[in-house]
């Protein structure tokens, strides 16, 4: 018999009442979505395509049987199950666009699996980006809104 898989999301549900914040990261948001910062127009019309074939078409990345319609229907039922206690929020590191062709063919397949991220669920996902990237905090502003905790006497 095959060993058990616990890098999987129905692995980590019984998890999910130790965390108030779940996070998708940059690379499974990338399979999602359709979309990475790094993917350029010919690798990106490419993986659309794939998508619309129900294939996982990556750059430089071997053929796999996986298909879009499992990597949409894996996220769907993550997030269903996540939100379903309306004790959660879902970050997605990623910028999406509705104008990125690639973003909103996702999204649309995602409303039609009964999640509706922009609409009637969105007050569960925050998005890490944003229309005009991702964007860093620099140290300074760290520095000047962040305070100071003495520990055990100590102040640093």
């Amino acid at each position: 018999a095959p060993a058990k898989n616990f890098h999987t999301l129905s692995a980590t549900k019984p998890l999910f009442c130790h965390f108030q914040v779940l996070k998708v990261d940059m690379d499974w948001a990338s399979l999602i979505f359709l979309s990475h910062p790094a993917w350029r127009a010919p690798d990106e019309e490419a993986i659309l395509a794939g998508a619309k074939e129900d294939k996982m078409k990556l750059p430089r990345m071997p053929e796999t049987d996986i298909t879009y319609s499992a990597v949409l229907d894996e996220f769907v039922g993550f997030a269903l199950a996540a939100i379903a206690g309306k004790a959660h929020t879902i970050t997605i590191e990623l910028s999406l666009s509705a104008t990125h062709e690639s973003n909103a063919y996702a999204v649309a397949r995602i409303k039609e699996r009964g999640l509706d991220m922009f609409g009637e669920h969105a007050r569960f996902f925050l998005m890490q980006g944003g229309v005009t990237g991702a964007k860093a905090f620099t140290p300074e502003a760290l520095a000047k809104h962040s305070c100071i905790r003495e520990a055990n006497g100590f102040q640093g």
